[in-house]
C-alpha cells in the first residue's frame, strides 16, 4: 500500500495510478457541511483532453492513467466538508472530529480489497 499527499492532483501521478489495483481519493470539500463524509466511486474520464493541467480531477487522473499507460484502476473518492480552506496548520473541529470515521470508512472499503493492499 502506498499513500501519497498532495494539495493537488497533477499528471505526474498517472503512472503510479496505472500500476494500482484499488485508489482511494480524500479531499476537503467545500459543497459538504462541516464535518460531513461522502464517498462515491469514481470513473475515469475517457474524453480526450486537450492539454495537460496541473489542476485535475480524480476522473481525469484515472482517464489519463489509461490513455497514457493502458490501465486504469477502481477508484473512490471521499470528501470532507470544511468550514474554511485558509492555509493553516490546524483542522477545524468539525474536521477534527470527522477523521476517526473517515479512517474507519477507507480501512473498511480497503479490507473488501485485499489485492489492493498486499500487492503493492
Amino acid at each position: 500500500m502506498a499513500v501519497r499527499v498532495s494539495h493537488q492532483l497533477m499528471p505526474e501521478f498517472a503512472e503510479d495510478v496505472s500500476r494500482a489495483e484499488f485508489v482511494v481519493f480524500i479531499d476537503a470539500a467545500c459543497d459538504n457541511s462541516p464535518g460531513a463524509v461522502r464517498s462515491q466511486r469514481v470513473e475515469p474520464d475517457r474524453a480526450p483532453s486537450a492539454a495537460f493541467s496541473h489542476q485535475l480531477s480524480p476522473p481525469a487522473l484515472l482517464g489519463m492513467a489509461e490513455r497514457l499507460y493502458g490501465s486504469c484502476p477502481e477508484a473512490c473518492f471521499f470528501s470532507v466538508g470544511a468550514r474554511s480552506f485558509e492555509y493553516g496548520e490546524k483542522l477545524s473541529p468539525e474536521v477534527e472530529s470527522a477523521l476517526p470515521g473517515l479512517i474507519e470508512e477507507v480501512e473498511k472499503l480497503c479490507g473488501r480489497m485485499p489485492r489492493a493492499i498486499h500487492n503493492s
